[in-house]
């Protein structure tokens, strides 16, 4: 397998992407880069979720793309960062599922979402081939052997470098594919425009 043909055309495709590994990666590729003074501008932004769907689109058939992330309770909504990002997403064709977190005590994790992604997972998986998955939940390899015994194929996204957001090995185990984060940042296109975009898009949804 080389990074430019993960995807087969005609392919229908899945993006289930857990939000809490997502920004470690993003934040482990960009530490890198100014680590090692790499200089690299992939690096630097990291994988985006729009530019993501874009790729995918250009290569196979998108069927579905989940993103998963948590909010805190008290947190304004107007002041929100996280909860513009997650509008974002919405409007560039993300179904977003977000957890409230209803206690100060409570730790941001992928647990507060794990069931809902599994569940998704055994539930869409149905009408797609491929899923590509973006997680280091061990207790996901239930719901990912479901699907490879229908016959699906599920590539696991993460950075093997990483010592943080590193997969379970359970997880890691049952995956048919490997795929190296930091490899397919300079295989998926990031779109320039989008930063302007996002802000339009946020803009418009305060005035409405």
């Amino acid at each position: 397998m080389t990074y430019e043909n993960i995807l087969v055309p005609e392919e229908r495709v899945a993006i289930f992407i857990d939000g809490y590994f997502f920004s470690q990666l993003k934040n482990d590729s960009k530490n890198k880069s100014q680590k090692e003074g790499l200089n690299n501008r992939n690096y630097e932004r990291g994988l985006s979720p729009i530019s993501l769907r874009d790729w995918v689109e250009s290569q196979a058939r998108l069927v579905r793309s989940n993103f998963y992330g948590v909010v805190q309770a008290d947190l304004s909504e107007e002041k929100s960062k996280i909860v513009k990002f997650f509008t974002f997403l919405s409007f560039s064709g993300y179904h977003v599922h977000k957890h409230v977190l209803n206690h100060v005590e409570e730790r941001v994790s992928s647990r507060a979402y794990a069931v809902k992604m599994a569940v998704d997972l055994l539930t869409f998986g149905e009408y797609v081939d491929h899923v590509l998955l973006f997680s280091a939940e061990r207790d996901l390899s239930y719901a990912v052997q479901a699907l490879q015994a229908k016959g699906k194929k599920v590539s696991l996204i993460y950075n093997p470098e990483s010592k943080i957001a590193y997969p379970g090995r359970q997880l890691l185990l049952c995956a048919d594919r490997h795929i190296d984060y930091l490899k397919l940042l300079d295989v998926v296109p990031f779109r320039d425009d989008e930063e302007p975009h996002y802000a339009k898009l946020v803009e418009e949804d305060e005035e409405d």
